[in-house]
């Protein structure tokens, strides 16, 4: 499968459990994996209002990703904040093969 990104496994399927953000490294980068039923999001796992990690006060729920620290919370399809769309998170794209999951780490996608 060719597409142009630069594809790294992280994980099989299974390790990402539904309804929950899952943090990993790649590239000396940590992103937050986010699986709403079989619907995969990656994004930096860092909240942009305080730093908090996602993957630790993160959950997921009808396409939005709600830090748990003060509520902020996020579209995961573009990457908006749900009430300043002006704030987002970076996303990076994901995508199963079999029952691998990848992560394009040729750089961020945009916002929107």
């Amino acid at each position: 499968m060719t597409d142009g990104g630069d594809w790294r496994p992280v994980g099989r399927l299974e390790a990402f459990p539904d309804g929950r953000v899952t943090g990993i490294e790649v590239d000396g980068r940590r992103l937050a994996i986010c699986r709403e039923g079989d619907r995969l999001f990656a994004v930096v796992d860092q909240c942009p209002h305080r730093g908090a990690p996602f993957s630790e006060l993160g959950h997921v729920r009808d396409g939005r990703l709600t830090c748990e620290w003060h509520y902020w919370q996020f579209d995961l399809a573009s990457g908006t904040h749900c009430q300043v769309p002006s704030i987002c998170v970076e996303r990076w794209r994901v995508r199963v093969v079999g029952d691998a999951v990848e992560v394009d780490v040729s750089g961020p996608m945009p916002p929107g």
